[in-house]
């Protein structure tokens, strides 16, 4: 080490190898032979009361350091720091890694209760919809045996009406039913007319009447035409 030298003579250690040094309290270096001037009553270069420590490789781990390769103590104080770093830094990762899962942890917690919450809400859903289907189906069975025993009725005013022929026809037969239950005396009457699309009037037994007396008489209802009508002699036939 080239800097180590005599604070009061500035000898060094590879100019004389019998010279010793020693080390001061106060960090001053002198020589064996200058020691003694230098540090009684106090330090030569400070003033300070001191103590003496022979600088050898008996010396303190703490002090020997500063005697050390300052580029050996950054080499190692530089790995120190690596080792250290990375040390640390594995150390704020699985801290961060640890939240996370305790979080991941709770949330997936929350979620497995609020899955377990829907399951049984679903649950109950399902049961209602089961017991409304089984409602449905007792109120469907009794309708249906009703529909079954009872026909449906056709409302009267759904019911088609009678057309103008039908109402005519029933007509003329009714007239009929009525010429025949009026006397036997006109029990013939009826067969001695008979009326034809054109409005004309054949006699079966009798002489044919103009197309005037005829309409008149087409006019007229049966018992109209019953009560007008005068026999001349039996059932031969007679003049309407």
């Amino acid at each position: 080490m080239d800097w180590i030298h005599c604070n009061n003579c500035s000898r060094q250690p590879c100019q004389d190898k019998v010279l010793r040094f020693q080390l001061t309290s106060c960090g001053h270096i002198f020589c064996s032979q200058c020691v003694e001037s230098s540090t009684n009553p106090a330090c030569k270069v400070c003033g300070s009361k001191c103590n003496c420590l022979p600088l050898s490789s008996n010396m303190p781990p703490e002090i020997q350091s500063y005697f050390s390769d300052p580029e050996e103590t950054i080499r190692k104080a530089l790995q120190i720091y690596a080792f250290q770093k990375g040390h640390r830094q594995r150390l704020v990762m699985l801290r961060a890694n640890r939240s996370i899962e305790n979080q991941l942890s709770e949330e997936n917690k929350k979620l497995r209760a609020k899955m377990i919450e829907q399951a049984k809400y679903i649950a109950k859903l399902e049961n209602k919809l089961i017991q409304f289907k089984q409602m449905t189906a007792a109120l469907q069975t009794p309708l249906r045996n009703n529909m079954h025993l009872t026909s449906p009725r056709t409302p009267s005013f759904l019911s088609p009406a009678p057309s103008v022929s039908s109402q005519m026809t029933a007509g003329f037969g009714h007239s009929q039913q009525a010429e025949k239950r009026v006397s036997p005396h006109f029990a013939g009457t009826s067969d001695m007319l008979n009326y034809n699309r054109t409005g004309n009037v054949s006699a079966a037994h009798g002489k044919v009447t103009n197309s005037r007396d005829i309409s008149n008489r087409q006019k007229c209802s049966p018992r109209e035409r019953l009560g007008n009508y005068t026999p001349d002699s039996g059932r031969s036939g007679g003049k309407i």
